[in-house]
């Protein structure tokens, strides 16, 4: 058995759609916890103490693998037996693909958690790249209010401003998933944290 560990209930059609969409068969459990992200972003710190006490709830009901589907939170997670963070599959993949990659981000808690996550895998695999950031955080009210169609074109208007400078694109937060669609005639790859998570741990 597999849980998802979610600081958004948004992300629960966001992540089954992906399961359905690549034919994963693999029995999954949502499990969220909004007041987790809403304590990074108003404090500008990870609740630590809420995070394992919800990571300790989940191991109590017998799971025994976690993603955690919150970048802004992956530090935390690669610390914990048995729980993994969404997006390092992706970051491993940019880093062996691309040597110039903009990290695209809405939440402004996420960047030091992706960028320590840089840093860790490219001195594992020994693969140097040059990493820039593209701010989408105006982006983020659209996202508070529930109009993913307004969140999504911000972030992709922000995308398309920078995609010259990048030879990929990297979608930091689960969140983001849907601006992909509007991004469609760039001449470079934009990915993701959670469709390239969920194929590696589920697939």
């Amino acid at each position: 058995m597999v849980a998802f560990l979610h600081t958004s209930s948004s992300h629960i059609k966001r992540f089954d759609l992906l399961l359905s969409q690549n034919n994963i068969q693999t029995p999954v459990t949502h499990f969220v916890n909004e007041e987790l992200l809403q304590s990074a972003l108003t404090d500008g710190k990870v609740d630590l103490e809420g995070f394992h006490d919800q990571i300790n709830r989940i191991k109590e009901k017998g799971f025994l693998s976690i993603v955690c589907t919150c970048s802004t939170y992956g530090v935390e997670a690669d610390k914990l037996e048995g729980v993994e963070r969404i997006d390092r599959p992706a970051v491993e993949y940019l880093l062996q693909n691309y040597k110039k990659i903009v990290v695209a981000f809405t939440a402004n808690a996420t960047k030091v958690s992706t960028l320590t996550l840089f840093k860790e895998v490219s001195d594992s695999l020994g693969m140097v790249s040059h990493i820039e950031f593209c701010d989408c955080s105006a982006a983020w009210a659209h996202f508070e209010n529930g109009n993913m169609e307004a969140y999504e074109l911000a972030i992709a208007d922000f995308i398309k401003s920078v995609a010259e400078e990048a030879d990929a694109v990297f979608l930091a937060q689960a969140s983001m998933e849907g601006a992909k669609k509007y991004l469609t005639t760039l001449n470079i790859e934009i990915v993701s944290s959670a469709l390239l998570g969920v194929r590696y741990f589920l697939k």
